[in-house]
C-alpha cells in the first residue's frame, strides 16, 4: 500500500506544483492580449515594459501614452500628463493567492488569474507632485475568470493636501467604479463624492456623481450602447455669501450600428446655475445623429490623429485665414477620400431641443442639418 501512495503523493505534488506555472503562462497570454486591444493607432500607445513571471505570480510593467498633438505638448509640463506607468501584480490561477482585501472584497478563491494595478504618472507634473508626491492616480483588482470574462473594480483613493501659498486644503474624495468585460459586452457603474476646496476667502464643493453604461465594442469600429449620468451640483462663495449654487445635471446617450451606419442620441437637463445671485437656467438639450459612416469615420480620426500627433502645427497662411483651412492642411489624399465617401452616407446632424431661460428671457431652438 505503502508503495502506491509514495508515487501518487509524488505526483499530485508535481502536478499542483505545476499548475501554477501552467496557469501562469495562461495568463500572461490574456494579459498580453488584453493590454494590445486597448491600443488605438494614433492616439493611445500601450507598451508592457516588463513582464517577470513566477510560480504563483507575476510582476509586469506598463507604459501608457496619450499620443495628442498640438503646440501645449512642447510645455515639458503639460507633456507629463499624457504618459502613465501601470504597475501590475498578477496572482495566479486555479487557486489565486492575492493578499488582503480590495475595496472590502476579499480574493476570489477560483480564477485564471486576479490583477492588483497600480497606476501612476510616469514623471509627475510639479503641480501634482507638490501636492500628493508619488501617490498613485488610481489602485484597481481585476479578476479573469476561466471564460475569459474580466471583472475590475478600480478604486480612486480620497486624498487631502495643503497649499500653503493660499491657506487651503484640497479634499479629494475618491471615485469607485466596477466593470465587467464578456466578449463585445462591457458594462459599468462609476460614483464619486466630489471635491471641497477650503481656505482663506474660498469655499468651494463640487458635489457627488455617477454614471452607469451597458456598451458593445466592435471589432475595429466605434462603441455603442447606453449611458446614463448625473451630478449633483456644485457650489462657491468667499466666505461670506455666496458666489456659485448649480443644482446638479442629468444626461442621456444612447448609439447603434446597423448596416454600417452610426445613429445617436444625446439629452441634457441642467438645473439653474446661480452666480452672483443672477439666475442662469435651467437648461435642456436634444441632439440627434444618424447615417454616420462608422468605418470610414473610424478610419478617419485615427488617421488625423496620427497627423496632429506627426505634425501639430499648421501654416501660417491658415492661422490667419481660420475657418476650416487648417483642418483641410491636415487632410492627406486619403483622408479626403474618407471624408468624401463618409458623406456619401448622407449623414444628419439635429439639435430636437434646446432651452435656455435667463432673468431677461428664455432663447429656445432647433436645427438640422444634413448631407446629401
Amino acid at each position: 500500500m505503502k508503495k502506491i501512495l509514495l508515487p501518487l503523493v509524488i505526483l499530485v505534488a508535481i502536478v499542483a506544483a505545476a499548475v501554477p506555472s501552467i496557469f501562469g503562462l495562461k495568463a500572461e497570454d490574456v494579459y498580453r492580449e488584453q493590454l494590445a486591444g486597448f491600443a488605438i493607432p494614433g492616439i493611445l500607445k500601450v507598451e508592457v515594459l516588463s513582464y517577470e513571471r513566477g510560480w504563483l505570480s507575476s510582476k509586469a510593467q506598463v507604459l501608457i501614452e496619450l499620443e495628442a498633438g498640438g503646440a501645449a505638448l512642447l510645455n515639458p509640463e503639460l507633456k507629463k500628463l499624457t504618459t502613465y506607468l501601470l504597475q501590475d501584480t498578477i496572482y495566479h490561477g486555479p487557486f489565486t493567492l492575492a493578499l488582503g482585501e480590495f475595496a472590502t472584497l476579499a480574493s476570489p478563491s477560483l480564477a485564471l488569474a486576479v490583477v492588483d494595478s497600480a497606476l501612476f504618472f510616469d514623471d509627475e507634473p510639479e503641480p501634482y507632485r507638490a501636492l500628493f508626491g508619488e501617490a498613485p492616480l488610481f489602485i484597481a483588482r481585476t479578476t479573469v475568470d476561466f471564460s475569459g470574462g474580466i471583472h475590475s473594480i478600480v478604486y480612486s483613493q480620497p486624498m487631502t493636501a495643503e497649499i500653503a501659498e493660499l491657506g487651503a486644503t484640497i479634499d479629494w474624495k475618491g471615485f469607485r467604479l466596477d466593470s465587467e468585460l464578456a466578449g463585445q459586452q462591457f458594462g459599468y457603474t462609476v460614483a464619486g463624492d466630489g471635491l471641497t476646496v477650503k481656505g482663506d476667502g474660498i469655499d468651494f464643493e463640487l458635489y457627488g456623481w455617477r454614471e452607469k453604461g451597458q456598451l458593445t465594442l466592435h471589432s475595429g469600429g466605434p462603441i455603442t450602447g447606453d449611458v446614463t449620468g448625473s451630478m449633483d451640483g456644485a457650489s462657491a462663495s468667499d466666505g461670506t455669501s455666496a458666489l456659485l449654487e448649480f443644482g446638479g445635471l442629468t444626461y442621456e446617450k444612447s448609439s447603434r450600428l446597423q448596416s454600417g451606419l452610426l445613429a445617436g442620441e444625446f439629452s441634457m437637463k441642467a438645473a439653474p446655475v446661480v452666480v452672483m445671485g443672477e439666475a442662469y437656467g435651467p437648461t435642456v438639450l436634444k441632439a440627434e445623429v444618424s447615417n454616420i459612416a462608422a468605418a470610414q469615420l473610424t478610419t478617419l480620426v485615427h488617421s488625423l490623429n496620427r497627423s496632429l500627433a506627426e505634425r501639430p502645427f499648421i501654416s501660417q497662411k491658415s492661422q490667419e485665414e481660420g475657418g476650416a483651412g487648417g483642418l483641410i492642411e491636415m487632410l492627406s489624399e486619403s483622408d479626403t477620400l474618407l471624408l468624401i465617401e463618409a458623406l456619401r452616407a448622407s449623414p444628419r446632424f439635429a439639435l430636437s431641443e434646446f432651452s435656455f431661460k435667463t432673468a431677461e428671457g428664455d432663447t429656445t431652438g432647433s436645427a438640422d442639418v444634413g448631407f446629401d
